[in-house]
């Protein structure tokens, strides 16, 4: 896990699926790259976040797969 300065967020970083640290489709490990978190910490919010709104959380997780780049 890289750790990100203040002033460093938003300048050249891009949301990106990260495959080098996938589960399913990379995409909890990229926003765990992007906002400087673990990417575990990300996929319990998913998985809590599935639990009450399911239909939501596959639909955006879908939708976040296709639309986002891969790392490279």
């Amino acid at each position: 896990m890289r750790r990100v300065d203040v002033g460093e967020m938003g300048r050249g970083r891009r949301l990106r699926l990260n495959k080098d640290e996938n589960w399913i489709g990379g995409l909890c490990a990229g926003l765990g790259d992007y906002f400087g978190i673990d990417a575990a910490f990300v996929r319990v919010a998913a998985v809590v976040t599935a639990l009450f709104l399911p239909k939501f959380m596959i639909a955006a997780y879908l939708i976040a797969w296709v639309v986002l780049s891969r790392r490279q």
